[in-house]
C-alpha cells in the first residue's frame, strides 16, 4: 500500500537478483557455511562463486565434486585453492561478496570490495562473552551452568563463533556459579573419559 500523500501513484515490491556471489566459507563449519549462503543465493536467483576454505580440504573436494552433479554449472562454480586463489578472485567485479572466518582476512576482503563498492556481508568470529547477573535460586544456578556448557561445547567443541569465551559475572554470584561450574566439568570430563576408553 502506499500512503494517501503519494495519491494516486501505486507501488509495488519487485524483487532483482544482485548478479553474481562470491561466498568465502570457513573450516570449522564448512560444509555447512558452504550450502546456507549458497542457497540462500540462488533462491533470491543469482549466479555463485563458492570458494571452501583450503583447511578442511576434505570437504572443499566433496563440494566440488558434488555441487556440479546437483546443480546448473552455469549458476554455480566451486573454486578451489589457497589463500592466494581467494585473493586473485577478490581482484575481480562481484555483485556481493559473503565471507565467514576471522577479522584479519575479513578486513583484507573489506577493503578490496571497497575498490569496486561492493556490498559485503561478514561474519566474523569474536569475542563472546557470558553474562550472568542474577541468581535466584539453586535451579538458576543449575540452568545457567547447563546453558554456558552447552553454549561452549555443545557445537564444534567450541570452534564455532558463537561459542563463549569468557564468563562476566555479579561479584556476590560468583562464588555459586564457580562451584556449579566446577561440579558440571568435573561430570563432562567423567563422561568424556567414560565414553573415550
Amino acid at each position: 500500500p502506499t500512503p494517501l500523500v503519494s495519491f494516486p501513484a501505486t507501488a509495488l515490491v519487485l524483487p532483482e537478483p544482485l548478479g553474481v556471489v562470491l561466498i568465502f566459507s570457513c573450516w570449522n563449519l564448512p560444509l555447512g557455511l558452504a550450502l546456507e549462503p549458497l542457497s540462500g543465493a540462488l533462491a533470491a536467483g543469482n549466479a555463485v562463486v563458492l570458494k571452501p576454505s583450503e583447511l578442511a580440504p576434505a570437504t572443499a573436494a566433496f563440494l566440488a565434486a558434488n555441487i556440479p552433479r546437483y546443480l546448473d554449472a552455469e549458476a554455480v562454480k566451486v573454486v578451489l585453492g589457497a589463500a592466494e586463489i581467494g585473493q586473485e578472485l577478490m581482484e575481480h567485479r562481484w555483485d556481493k561478496v559473503l565471507f565467514t572466518g576471522g577479522a584479519r582476512v575479513g578486513r583484507i576482503i573489506m577493503t578490496k570490495a571497497a575498490k569496486y563498492l561492493t556490498p559485503v556481508a561478514l561474519e566474523l568470529g569474536s569475542k563472546c562473552p557470558c553474562i550472568v547477573d542474577w541468581l535466584d535460586s539453586k535451579r538458576d544456578s543449575q540452568v545457567a551452568v547447563n546453558r554456558i556448557i552447552g553454549a561452549k561445547w555443545s557445537t564444534c567443541a567450541g570452534q564455532a563463533c558463537i561459542a563463549i569465551d569468557y564468563i562476566l559475572v555479579e561479584e556476590q554470584f560468583a562464588p555459586i556459579l564457580v562451584w556449579f561450574l566446577l561440579n558440571c566439568s568435573c561430570f563432562m570430563i567423567l563422561i568424556t573419559c567414560c565414553f573415550t576408553f
